[in-house]
């Protein structure tokens, strides 16, 4: 079946926009609320706070990260032959992973560290010697927006100064 899959690329979308339909349902027809964050991060407590006044615009800024995320995604993959052909399995596997695993629903702050790591991982991906300083001082300044919902961001900081 995954042979199948590989050669259509037609039917590779096919599968994607049923996923993400399905994903849209979900998204649009449960309760939106915030879980798992720590209390002493201002950002975090806000953006609890602003869920129950705009929930149509929070759940419109989660389809529009998870888009984002698959395109990030698939960018990488592309950019750096990771793939034999072209093909759209990694975004397939993302958004079946993102159904399944029901990971938007509760809204976590993860989601907003992982669209900031699929960020870090585009960015960062080649050093070239005109761009290096502009990638560190984008990096740091991504890291340091994840950390204001999500205090294990600032772990990505290890990441950055290894790579």
């Amino acid at each position: 079946m995954f042979y199948f899959l590989q050669k259509h690329r037609c039917l590779q979308v096919v599968v994607i926009a049923a996923a993400m339909a399905y994903f849209c349902v979900r998204l649009f027809s449960t309760p939106l609320i915030l879980t798992h964050y720590d209390d002493f991060l201002p950002c975090a407590e806000w953006l609890s706070a602003s869920i129950v006044q705009w929930q149509s615009l929070y759940r419109a800024l989660i389809l529009l990260a998870v888009i984002s995320e698959g395109v990030l995604l698939i960018n990488f993959f592309h950019k750096s032959n990771m793939l034999e052909q072209k093909s759209f399995f990694p975004i397939i596997w993302f958004v079946g992973f993102m159904v399944v695993g029901c990971y938007s629903l509760p809204l976590t702050p993860v989601l907003i560290t992982n669209l900031i790591i699929l960020c870090l991982v585009n960015l960062n991906k080649d050093y070239q010697n005109e761009r290096v300083k502009t990638q560190v001082l984008l990096s740091g300044e991504l890291i340091g927006v994840a950390s204001f919902f999500d205090f294990t961001a600032v772990l990505l900081l290890f990441c950055v100064v290894i790579a």
